[in-house]
């Protein structure tokens, strides 16, 4: 990355033209816009946008900061990086901003990080215009709404003015504050009127009477660069449409008047939206291309000069040339392609380089860009996969998917990543199929790449474990695929192996995988080994045989200081550990192991751990129903993330726990259905069943009880398959009336379930409940009155009578008595006798 103060080519504002006009009402119009927080400039290419802006800001008193955009700032570490560059250059004494911009933390919210930086410039009384141009290369939604959401937190003497030639959506406009907060500046606005169409052909020594500017007007609708060419050359303005207008002045006027050896030029270093002198001299062989890109912008040849070291062609100009430059053989327009890939790699610019590497075909160099993109933090290895989704796909996503025929079928496998990890399963399932119809030309063609897609099958939740493994160990990528995993996760970077990149409840008897240790090391190392270790410990901890998964963690222990051994793997032990102490009631282990994680985390910077770390944690304190903990949880989350990611469905856990314990309930119940659903679209049963266990919690305190009861048999059910224990049992107290009352049903309405199986869920559940008051202490059901009679039941109840000696008292049958309690025993939210007796006493409807 470029240091701070060197200065960056896309924070100059364009020159401008020697033969400009001044545009005194479309200046008025811009400076009474800027009145407003945001200011969108639409209109297409070639209408004056970023001229006009240009030439109003030279006369204004307000500080200008420009940022230019190319197709390559199209990803959101990218781009906040960029912006918060830009910032940096007013205050380049000023540290703080500098380390903030520098902290690896930096890549994995980049919108929140420029959010925590902005609070950190000295911004003065004076006033700013921040303009964003070519904001049209921004076309990622998500990132669209984040740049806006950023935007809000800009003090008041910062405007911003959005250059663009899309058209901005009413919802865009709504988000971004309405007609209160945003000016719309358009093609209408922008276009030239007939005394300004006058006056620019004056420039030209070309004198118009009104009759004839208005033919101009009617032709070129006051397109600013139409009325350019139709100045500037004797072309007859009628019955002239745009395209006709502008190939005829480009091919007659402009490119048959260059000689061979310009024209050549031109079509070469078109294809660099950001271009140097030194660029240019690479792509053309040449040596003398700073002192011909200066003549071609002293000649206003639609090539504009930011500064000495960075140029860029008119978009209507660049698009002419590539038309052109599509003729030549493709080998030889790849060639250029790969020639700017290595220039910008050269320059340490690595995401323009792997752009320009996309577009090159080069299977080498777009696995030399890749790495490059994963070591431009300073490390090798364990990118984060915020890092991973923030960076290395954003603009692969937005580029190659737009175009009609896929170019890159060894691609598949980074986008299989990129949509598994944000939760999209039927993305992840198009890449998927799309990945395996392309494996015999990937195999014949592209070797390199088959670990990629190897990797990516193992997480096709599609198919069952032992089946994937058998295809895995006969794969001839086999021997690539340690190299492979040095720059990729196959956990997400989640907590628990066996709850990770996919759910390894299909493995629950471990006979079932027939990988051997041996097998394991060869393929993986000790790295191989420690990670069978560990999936086999977390299946064992979900049956709760907890001296087996402690026999296990103290093997894979001994394998910690092996050199193979990552971060990913040293994660996901140190945490199983931690759980397993906690488990086993082991204070002095348990802080012990606090120890370790915490020296952990100081020789990492990856984000996704600390923030599963966190999770954990509060995950325990949420189980005493901890309020504070609940309220910072929700605190910390990010106002930008609306979406619901697959790898941070452990967090989203965590969440849901949090909303219901300060009783928020309607927001738990949407939460809880999104889990669910997510659970549901990547087959993940043990999440499933998680996410169907906290809405029973919640139904059971919304007097649903009937509902709760049917949630929670569900995920018995389903758990029961597994011997999977703890995930019922975990929840303690918030699940116990639901089971008691469950079991009290289950031999006439549910014989599936086992009694052995659910007899271990209720002892554990019993165990936790005495141990916290669980996540529903803070619920407060609604209140649904008794009627007399359930209360003179209850009271008689309370004195000590059975139920024949009520039904003796009242004259009622035992049967209509037991009616009776059933019916208050729900209104509760009890299950039994004695624990309606204390509820009608904290209501107080009982002495």
């Amino acid at each position: 990355m470029r240091p701070i103060n060197e200065p960056n080519a896309k924070f100059y504002a364009p020159a401008l033209a020697a033969n400009m006009v001044a545009r005194p009402a479309l200046t008025k119009i811009l400076k009474k816009a800027a009145k407003k927080r945001i200011i969108f400039v639409t209109a297409p290419d070639g209408s004056g946008k970023t001229t006009a802006v240009a030439q109003w800001l030279r006369q204004s008193e307000q500080e200008v900061l420009w940022l230019s955009l190319d197709e390559y700032d199209n990803a959101p570490t990218i781009f906040f990086h960029l912006l918060c560059e830009r910032f940096c250059a007013v205050q380049p004494e000023n540290q703080v901003l500098s380390d903030i911009l520098h902290d690896p933390a930096f890549n994995a919210n980049p919108a929140d990080n420029t959010i925590r930086l902005l609070q950190q410039v000295n911004f003065t009384e004076q006033e700013y215009v921040l303009v964003i141009d070519d904001a049209h290369f921004l076309s990622d939604e998500k990132l669209q709404e984040a740049v806006l959401t950023v935007q809000q937190h800009f003090p008041e003497t910062v405007s911003t003015v959005l250059i663009t030639h899309d058209a901005i959506p009413p919802e865009t406009l709504a988000f971004a504050g309405g007609k209160e907060a945003c000016a719309l500046i358009t093609a209408k606005e922008l276009a030239f009127t007939t005394t300004e169409i006058k006056k620019y052909f004056r420039r030209f020594n070309r004198r118009l009477t009104e009759s004839e500017a208005a033919l101009v007007k009617q032709t070129t609708k006051g397109w600013a660069m139409g009325v350019h060419v139709l100045a500037s050359q004797k072309i007859d303005p009628n019955d002239q449409s745009d395209r006709a207008l502008f190939q005829h002045y480009f091919a007659q006027s402009v490119w048959d008047l260059l000689s061979s050896d310009l024209q050549d030029f031109l079509l070469r270093t078109s294809i660099a939206a950001k271009l140097t002198p030194e660029l240019a001299d690479r792509l053309t062989n040449r040596t003398d291309s700073e002192r011909l890109l200066a003549e071609l912008a002293t000649q206003n040849l639609f090539i504009t000069c930011f500064n000495e070291e960075h140029y860029r062609y008119h978009p209507v100009f660049a698009a002419f040339l590539q038309e052109r430059l599509a003729q030549r053989e493709k080998r030889q327009v790849e060639g250029l392609y790969q020639i700017a890939a290595d220039y910008w790699l050269e320059q340490n610019e690595v995401f323009l380089a792997r752009g320009y590497a996309l577009k090159s075909g080069s299977q080498e160099r777009i696995t030399q860009t890749n790495y490059a993109v994963v070591n431009t933090s300073g490390r090798g290895t364990n990118i984060s996969v915020e890092e991973f989704i923030n960076v290395f796909c954003t603009y692969s996503k937005n580029t190659l998917f737009a175009e009609k025929d896929f170019p890159y079928p060894y691609l598949y496998s980074q986008f299989v990543g990129y949509y598994f990890l944000i939760g999209d399963a039927a993305m992840t399932e198009y890449c998927l199929d799309a990945l395996y119809a392309s494996l015999p030309t990937i195999k014949a063609d592209y070797p390199q790449f088959l670990a990629d897609a190897l990797l990516m099958a193992f997480v096709d939740y599609r198919k069952e474990l032992p089946q994937i493994l058998k295809e895995f160990l006969k794969s001839p990528a086999l021997s690539k695929f340690k190299e492979r995993l040095a720059w990729s996760t196959i956990t997400m970077q989640l907590p628990f192996i066996h709850r990770s990149s996919r759910d390894m409840c299909g493995l629950g008897g471990f006979s079932g995988l027939k990988i051997p240790t041996a097998a394991a090391n060869a393929i993986l190392g000790s790295r191989g080994t420690t990670m069978l270790l560990l999936m086999q410990a977390g299946l064992l901890f979900e049956k709760n045989q907890l001296r087996k998964v402690l026999a296990l963690l103290k093997k894979a222990g001994a394998l910690m200081d092996q050199p193979d051994i990552d971060e990913e793997t040293i994660f996901c032990f140190l945490m199983q550990q931690m759980a397993l102490y906690q488990a086993l009631g082991e204070d002095d282990r348990v802080k012990d192991a606090e120890k370790a994680l915490t020296y952990f985390f100081k020789t990492t910077d990856n984000q996704v751990f600390r923030k599963n770390y966190q999770a954990f944690q509060t995950r325990r304190a949420l189980r005493n129903g901890d309020p504070v903990a609940a309220k910072q949880w929700l605190a910390q989350l990010s106002e930008h993330d609306h979406s619901f990611e697959l790898y941070r469905i452990y967090q989203h856990g965590t969440t849901a726990r949090a909303l219901l314990v300060l009783n928020q309930k309607a927001e738990a119940a949407r939460f809880c259905q999104r889990l669910k659903q997510l659970a549901k679209d990547f087959r993940r049963p043990a999440d499933l069943a998680e996410a169907l266990i906290l809405e029973a919690v919640l139904n059971w305190h919304t007097n649903q009880q009937d509902q709760a009861v049917d949630l929670l048999k569900e995920a018995l059910l389903m758990m029961q398959e597994y011997d999977y224990v703890r995930v019922i049992a975990a929840e303690g107290a918030a699940v116990l009336p639901i089971l008691e009352r469950l079991m009290t049903l289950h031999s006439t309405k549910e014989p599936n379930l086992k009694s052995g199986f659910l007899n271990k869920v209720h002892a554990l559940t019993q165990k936790n409940a005495q141990q916290q008051p669980g996540i529903a202490k803070n619920l407060h059901p609604v209140r649904k009155k008794l009627s007399k009679q359930q209360l003179r039941m209850l009271d008689l109840l309370a004195q000590g009578y059975k139920n024949a000696e009520i039904a003796e008292q009242t004259g009622l049958t035992i049967a209509t008595v037991k009616y009776h309690l059933s019916a208050a025993y729900r209104k509760l939210g009890v299950t039994n006798g004695a624990d309606a007796v204390k509820a009608a006493r904290k209501r107080r409807i009982l002495k």
